[in-house]
């Protein structure tokens, strides 16, 4: 519905149905702890209970650091991916190498701790397309 000046009416839908940036970053800030808790969870119960082990630990490591990479930039877009993402993320990877070591069934790896970072590099590498998808490009909106 328009107004007398051919502006939307803003009276007639009270709600706004599309997402915006600061929802985007609202959800985004909701997801993270709901997401840390989750690849915790799988990194810290017996290996042959994780869903999906059958694709390979590193490639679970990879998907679980890209995704983290995606949520935490969209939690703080007002900032680029920058050392501080990276740091507090590789931080976070080598946190849980640390936890595993005293699991009976889980080992501290090295190469864990290398697929972590490479998840976040695929991450930064795949930006320019992501800005490209529908909901995602919201995170770089101006």
């Amino acid at each position: 519905m328009l107004n007398n000046n051919n502006q939307p009416n803003k009276t007639a839908f009270p709600h706004n149905l599309y997402p915006t940036k600061e929802t985007y970053q609202r959800f985004a800030r909701f997801c993270l702890p709901v997401t840390l808790i989750v690849i915790t969870t799988l990194a810290l119960i017996p290996p042959e209970q994780v869903p999906l082990a059958t694709l390979g630990d590193k490639i679970l490591h990879v998907a679980a650091f890209f995704t983290l990479a995606g949520i935490i930039d969209a939690a703080w877009p007002d900032t680029q991916w920058n050392w501080k993402k990276t740091v507090w993320l590789t931080s976070y990877g080598l946190g849980l190498e640390i936890a595993q070591s005293f699991h009976p069934l889980r080992t501290f790896a090295l190469d864990d701790l290398i697929a972590d970072i490479v998840g976040q590099g695929v991450y930064v590498v795949l930006v320019p397309a992501l800005k490209y998808l529908p909901i995602l490009r919201l995170r770089w909106d101006q």
